[in-house]
């Protein structure tokens, strides 16, 4: 049904096109548009049809979040495609918050590209957040490889972590020890060709 499908793409934009930034800067005509008409003539799927829904919804959840990530992936001068994972939050509205800050930071994303595993410029960025934070609960990740933990940076840093850095697909996991609420958030890093394009560009 209309309300239906109506429901399922407005679950499905939360957790995809709702969850990924290139630079911080929404356009004000950005928008999701799914589109029905009945053509096909398939089974109607309704609300109270629970296994059918779960089933569509699914789908249409695996659509839209790689397209999603193919957006951050075209990015302006994009070189990296970042995956932000927070863990561990209080609420799902604080995992978001610091997803977010961590994602939006020129910081952070300019030391992705120059390949650095900056744990202070990422731990900082979650601290301005708004959130109410415990410092010595925190333990942040790179690709599976732990750089702080308890207040502290992992010293020596892992050898192995300079060639991590290389990758093209990076995945930073902070974990706050605040709650069980998570989430999930895409980005890409800040180029100087991202500078020279926007720098370059005059209307």
């Amino acid at each position: 049904s209309l309300n239906t499908l109506r429901s399922c793409i407005k679950r499905s934009t939360e957790s995809s096109f709702n969850q990924i930034t290139v630079d911080g800067h929404m356009s004000t005509s950005d928008m999701v548009a799914i589109l029905a008409n009945g053509m096909a003539q398939n089974r109607n799927i309704k609300s109270s049809t629970k296994s059918d829904l779960a089933l569509f919804q699914k789908a249409l959840d695996y659509v839209t979040q790689n397209m999603a990530k193919e957006i951050v992936k075209d990015g302006e001068g994009a070189t990296k495609f970042v995956q932000i994972e927070i863990h561990e939050a209080k609420s799902a509205s604080d995992a978001k918050k610091i997803a977010r800050s961590i994602a939006e930071s020129p910081l952070v994303k300019t030391a992705i590209n120059g390949e650095d595993p900056n744990w202070g410029r990422i731990v900082s960025a979650a601290g301005y957040a708004g959130v109410t934070l415990d410092e010595s609960k925190l333990k942040l990740s790179v690709n599976k490889i732990t750089i702080y933990k308890e207040g502290l940076p992992v010293t020596p840093a892992p050898k192995r972590l300079k060639s991590v850095m290389k990758k093209k697909e990076i995945t930073i996991q902070l974990h706050l020890g605040m709650g069980n609420k998570s989430t999930t958030l895409w980005t890409c890093d800040l180029s100087k060709e991202y500078v020279s394009i926007n720098a370059d560009y005059h209307t």
